[in-house]
């Protein structure tokens, strides 16, 4: 099972984790990126991310998983920041 995922930051920066169940980092994408990761089924995993600008900025963060899985609907995020922010989130999911 693949993981992609997309990062976009426009005047801003982001950070976006996915980390298993062990705690441990195995993606990592900065500012506007793509990238993508096996996933094992049955394992739990944590998709978390960090926004921060020093002024007004926009975020989109897009993820899916491959092929289809009822465990990680298809994830899409877009955030604008009207003034210096910082934001950050993230959600378990066992594929």
């Amino acid at each position: 099972m693949i993981l992609e995922v997309t990062t976009q930051a426009h005047q801003g920066h982001v950070l976006l984790y996915i980390i298993n169940s062990n705690g441990a980092k195995i993606l990592t994408l900065p500012d506007s990126s793509t990238a993508s990761c096996m996933l094992v089924p049955g394992n739990t995993y944590r998709l978390e991310w960090h926004l921060w600008s020093a002024q007004e900025a926009d975020y989109h963060l897009q993820a899916k998983v491959t092929p289809k899985n009822a465990g990680f609907p298809p994830f899409d995020l877009q955030r604008r920041y009207k003034e210096a922010a910082q934001d950050f989130g993230g959600f378990y999911f066992t594929v």
